[in-house]
């Protein structure tokens, strides 16, 4: 029902964007000399063409890495939902693509599968009410743990992976902060949110769609992301998450820390 149509990469030198983005020599000034480079590209689900313009971005910044000799890149990436069950989610879709890029140049490469960060609650999946305290979660997860953590958790794990020599050279890792259940995450927030009051609607990812078409940029994208995730196991690694940043957040954590300020922005 959401499929978009089978995306093929294009020629990267036919793109008018990259031509304007190869003007850019600042990124090239920056990574002079410079040892590592942490890598998160952002998808402007505003722009019709951000799929090829995600992509035009990070294959840019793997080819300046590449010839100014960074010796260790750390890339934020995702699973390429369309290849692994037809699934077209644009801001996963174009990770997967710069990472495969990276890894055809070579690139001394770690990859790190994110999860859905705590955040988006006060964003993109902002709870929905009508009175200010009654509060529903609309999550198109059903019984299904989704797995997250904070943004700023990110940080701390790219310094121990980069602080780790060769060892993270290679691999992939899927991180995050908890495994929490939308009807959880509705009872952490009720805890701490006081008198606010939260539940899980239980919507359907159809649902979630037509709710969110009208006033949600890529709804679409984000509605075949929470299918590809109940379809796939995204195998996410909470332990060695820890590992790499002892002072990881659980979601009740980081809503404990955050309450004032998240119950000023909901």
């Amino acid at each position: 029902m959401f499929q978009q149509k089978r995306y093929q990469v294009k020629s990267r030198l036919c793109s008018p964007r990259l031509r304007a983005l190869e003007a850019l020599s600042g990124l090239q000034l920056i990574l002079h000399g410079a040892f590592a480079c942490f890598v998160n590209t952002a998808t402007d689900l505003d722009d019709p063409n951000c799929l090829d313009t995600e992509i035009a971005q990070g294959s840019l910044i793997a080819d300046y890495c590449k010839s100014e000799g960074v010796q260790h890149v750390v890339f934020s990436s995702q699973l390429h939902s369309q290849n692994i069950c037809s699934i077209m989610a644009r801001h996963l879709v174009a990770k997967a693509e710069i990472e495969k890029y990276m890894r055809d140049l070579g690139l001394p490469l770690t990859c790190l599968i994110m999860p859905v960060y705590y955040e988006n609650i006060l964003d993109t999946l902002r709870p929905v009410t009508t009175d200010g305290i009654h509060y529903d979660l609309e999550i198109p997860m059903g019984l299904t743990p989704l797995d997250m953590m904070s943004v700023e958790d990110v940080g701390p794990v790219v310094v121990s992976i980069l602080r780790s020599g060769r060892l993270f050279h290679g691999k992939t890792e899927s991180i995050c902060g908890d495994k929490i259940t939308v009807r959880e995450m509705a009872h952490v927030l009720s805890t701490y949110l006081r008198p606010k009051v939260f539940k899980d609607k239980q919507l359907t990812v159809h649902e979630f769609y037509q709710q969110r078409s009208c006033d949600l940029k890529g709804c679409i994208d984000w509605a075949n992301m929470f299918q590809f995730f109940q379809r796939v196991d995204q195998r996410y690694n909470l332990s060695i998450t820890k590992q790499m940043n002892p002072s990881l957040q659980s979601f009740e954590d980081w809503v404990r820390t955050n309450a004032a300020a998240i119950n000023a922005q909901l």
